[in-house]
């Protein structure tokens, strides 16, 4: 993140959280860019919520949790405190990890209900990594799983 970029809050009426629909502590919305397929800069930007359903758990989430945990209102004097975090937190939500293990456990929920093809399954049944390019999947390590016809 650059010093020049700016993160909005919003810290009353926070609408309900995007992912559960719980109860969001805060919203930011925050500058995003990325390079589209033919090579072209595109910017916009992003938002999130702060939601101690399902930020719990990251630590730069967790640290800003405890925040306001401690008080609804962030006095003056903790203020450059809570800026830090706010900027730590955004930074873990700009570039997020993906979870293998949801991930997994999702994409098998979706091919048991029919959402996805089991014809990229390999005769193995596992799956692992997916080259879209190629029209391939490989895959190790999965339990294996009967496709249905």
């Amino acid at each position: 993140m650059t010093d020049s970029e700016e993160i909005t809050f919003r810290f009353d009426q926070v609408p309900p959280c995007a992912r559960c629909g719980g109860e969001a502590l805060l919203r930011v919305r925050f500058g995003h860019s990325w390079t589209n397929i033919t090579g072209h800069l595109v910017e916009g930007f992003r938002e999130a919520d702060l939601c101690p359903a399902c930020d719990s758990g990251a630590t730069p989430a967790d640290d800003l949790l405890a925040l306001f945990a401690v008080a609804e209102r962030v006095p003056l004097t903790h203020l450059a405190e809570f800026g830090c975090r706010v900027v730590a937190w955004v930074e873990s939500v700009r570039q997020p990890r993906v979870d293998m293990v949801r991930l997994r456990g999702e994409e098998d929920a979706h091919r048991l209900n029919g959402e996805l093809p089991w014809h990229l399954v390999p005769a193995d049944g596992s799956l692992t990594t997916t080259s879209w390019d190629e029209g391939q999947v490989t895959g190790s390590g999965r339990p294996s799983r009967t496709p249905r016809g």
